[in-house]
């Protein structure tokens, strides 16, 4: 009667948080998902669009029940319900598994998060990510990062981490300008985060997976975590997909990674800026490495240079002794055209390759589907091929049907949207018969007739039938698969009845925006009519004034010309004056010539005659002057005195 009463609670807080009446089915679907499930202590309660109400209940609930495992992913709890769950747990010192993915979780959960990992000495699996496509997406920031890291700190028993599609490393998202100051102070949030991440993995042995998939992770932080994997023996399995600001010292450091570390088996590196440098960089630790068994590269533009060089350094460390572990490559998206085929094709013609999964959907293959098909013909470990959009035509498809005839142990091929036309049917048919090994084939969106796609499946059907009959037991496992399908069968009739809600509301919002629409018509065409008349008055206007422009400018036309005629006039006036001015100036020039050379004769006489006139003066006082000497002196002889003779002013010769 309890959990009865418990699960009602928890179908009108669902109800509540959903906005909608309580439906029979619903509760119906939460008995299923509930009753059996907690008797085992695995509850599973994922996409039942559950809140903050549903999860107080849950918590109310739950309480007084052993829980091992507890999955709330795809739905909204949100931050309050977040703190309802995290009491819940730690309550509960079982539980080893939860996942709260896509959950509109942000740091004021995390911070609830952390404070459950302090005092739970159980979690083994906490995942805080979200889905690629997910409605209500988880938001932890660096701050709700600090507060789970910390909580960590506490929790030893931590075997897998995800925090995929996280701002975690991303400054400024949230937090306080105090913490933000303090990160300015020690390196950088960025580096903050990474510390604590190193710190973890450092003092976990038992963390063997992390998830960092699309956190905003910087290059100095991905260099300072993948530094400290390289002497790291517990973590095999590393996410550091989508983080599409890592440069080349993270790939540099990566690679020095893989050549010491010898516990890494998976490392996704999907729509990171590899690059054909960095896949050079990342080729040359491959060569040495002997536990990495899957890589997935999808979408980070190595091109087929980076091609070359992965699949020649498997050869190389194949030829060189070290030991063939990688079973699983993911190249999608990444540029691989015929000079890439070729080189994969060499690795997968090496008898000791170990390769089993390869995955190259969306690369410029082409006619290097030719060199795939001829490899196919001597392999004896893929099984699993995918080569849709790859641009493979006629020939290059019939080669690989060819090969795959005489291959025994690839079971999956995908060729779909390819350029395959309708009169390789045939032959796809005979070459594909003889083959008892391939299991499914894929070909859509190529120009095969639907009688040869219906030949092509009914082998592969046939192919799986012989195997089926071949291991009786698998029969059973396929009645118990069939069997929990249709267990699932009432939530995928609740999703749709639920769908079918959902579109009446949406075909009452349409109705609400059709009606919008209309009144926006009306008014856009009011609008529109006003606007018309404001554009022909404003026209007039135009026109108006366009007239008087040009009546201005016939009349300033008009001027111009007057005041051109009368600057030619002016102009020759002008030069006339200059004319008569320098003749003019010529003449006085010639007079005042004339009259300098005759005053300056006239002079040169008048300095002629004052000079002859100066020399007679001077004869004539010398005269004067003896004769009075000679008086003196006579009248000296005599004895008589001579009185003073008076001064004589003659004036002078000019």
């Amino acid at each position: 009667m309890e959990i009865e009463e418990f699960i009602s609670e928890l179908h009108q807080a669902r109800a509540k948080d959903n906005e909608e009446e309580p439906q029979t089915e619903d509760l119906e679907l939460l008995r299923r998902r509930i009753i059996r499930p907690l008797e085992q202590g695995h509850l599973n309660l994922s996409k039942l669009r559950l809140g903050v109400n549903s999860s107080i209940a849950l918590a109310k609930g739950l309480k007084k029940h052993e829980l091992f495992s507890l999955d709330l992913s795809n739905n909204m709890i949100g931050d309050i319900g977040c703190v309802a769950i995290m009491q819940l747990a730690q309550m509960n010192s079982s539980l080893t598994y939860l996942n709260v993915e896509s959950n509109d979780i942000g740091d004021e959960g995390s911070i609830s998060i952390g404070h459950m990992l302090q005092s739970n000495q159980s979690i083994e699996t906490l995942l805080l990510g979200s889905m690629s496509d997910a409605l209500h997406g988880n938001n932890i920031g660096p701050t709700g990062a600090k507060c789970i890291l910390k909580g960590l700190e506490s929790n030893l028993t931590i075997a897998r981490l995800g925090f995929n599609r996280n701002p975690i490393f991303v400054s400024g998202t949230t937090g306080s300008s105090a913490s933000a100051s303090s990160a300015s102070q020690s390196g950088g949030i960025d580096m903050e985060i990474a510390e604590s991440l190193v710190n973890i993995i450092n003092t976990h042995e038992t963390l063997h997976d992390v998830e960092l998939g699309t956190t905003g992770m910087t290059t100095r932080a991905a260099m300072r975590l993948l530094t400290a994997l390289k002497e790291n023996s517990s973590v095999t399995h590393l996410d550091i997909s989508g983080n599409k600001d890592l440069q080349f010292g993270a790939f540099d450091a990566l690679s020095k990674t893989l050549m010491t570390n010898m516990a890494l088996s998976t490392l996704i590196l999907d729509g990171v800026p590899l690059g054909a440098r960095g896949a050079d960089e990342l080729s040359s630790a491959l060569a040495v490495n002997r536990t990495l068994q899957t890589l997935s590269m999808r979408d980070c533009a190595v091109e087929e240079y980076g091609i070359h060089a992965i699949a020649s350094a498997l050869v190389r460390g194949k030829s060189n002794g070290v030991l063939p572990v990688l079973t699983s490559l993911s190249i999608s998206g990444c540029g691989c055209g015929p000079v890439g085929c070729a080189a994969l094709a060499v690795l997968l013609k090496n008898p000791l390759a170990a390769l089993q999964s390869l995955s190259m959907e969306n690369n410029p293959v082409g006619q290097g589907a030719a060199s795939i098909a001829e490899a196919l013909r001597t392999n004896t470990t893929l099984t699993f091929l995918n080569l849709s959009q790859c641009k493979i035509e006629g020939a290059g498809a019939t080669d690989l049907l060819s090969a795959v005839s005489v291959n025994h142990t690839l079971t999956t091929l995908h060729l779909d949207g390819n350029f395959i036309p309708e009169q390789c049917g045939p032959s796809f048919v005979s070459s594909l018969s003889p083959n008892t090994t391939i299991l499914t084939l894929t070909i859509t969106g190529s120009l095969l007739s639907r009688q040869v796609v219906t030949d092509l499946a009914a082998i592969c059907k046939r192919n799986r039938q012989s195997k089926k009959n071949a291991h009786p037991m698998r029969m059973k496992d396929e009645i118990a698969h069939l069997l929990r399908e249709l267990g699932h069968l009432p939530q995928i009739m609740h999703d749709y009845r639920h769908t079918e809600r959902l579109c009446i509301r949406v075909d009452k919002e349409i109705r609400k925006v059709e009606k919008a629409i209309a009144e926006v018509k009306s008014a856009s065409d009011e609008l529109t009519a006003q606007l018309k008349m404001q554009r022909t008055e404003q026209e007039k206007q135009l026109a108006k004034k366009q007239a008087e422009r040009d009546e201005k400018v016939r009349d300033l036309e008009e001027a111009l010309e007057q005041n051109k005629k009368q600057h030619t006039e002016l102009t020759a006036a002008l030069e006339h004056e200059e004319d008569l001015l320098k003749r003019e100036t010529t003449e006085r020039q010639v007079m005042c010539e004339e009259d300098i050379r005759s005053l300056y004769f006239t002079y040169e006489v008048e300095k002629e005659k004052r000079d002859n006139l100066v020399q007679t003066n001077d004869a004539e006082i010398k005269t004067i002057k003896a004769r009075g000497e000679r008086f003196v002196a006579q009248i000296a002889a005599k004895g008589g005195k001579i009185a003073p003779a008076k001064p004589v002013n003659r004036p002078l010769p000019r």
